[in-house]
């Protein structure tokens, strides 16, 4: 779900040959946090897509797709859990 916001911000830190760090910097939120999301162990919350979107205007699609999947997956959810018997 994450993979494709993971990958445009790995490929604008490799055009703009900035650090992870660097670009933690430039999206105000730690290194380690930026390398959790990498690593696929932590979602990137509102104010962090915000941020990409303020400082890479370009990456709006992306940003706007990954929102739209998310979303996507938290109605799926709770559609199963409607259509659940009671137990």
């Amino acid at each position: 779900m994450a993979q494709e916001l993971i990958e445009a911000l790995k490929n604008k830190e490799r055009q703009e040959q900035l650090s992870t760090v660097k670009m933690a910097n430039r999206l105000g939120i730690t290194p380690s946090y930026l390398y959790m999301i990498y690593k696929g162990q932590r979602q990137p919350g509102l104010k962090l897509l915000g941020a990409i979107i303020t400082v890479f205007p370009d990456l709006v699609s992306t940003v706007s797709l990954f929102l739209r999947t998310l979303v996507s997956n938290t109605q799926d959810v709770s559609s199963d859990s409607q259509c659940q018997p009671p137990t």
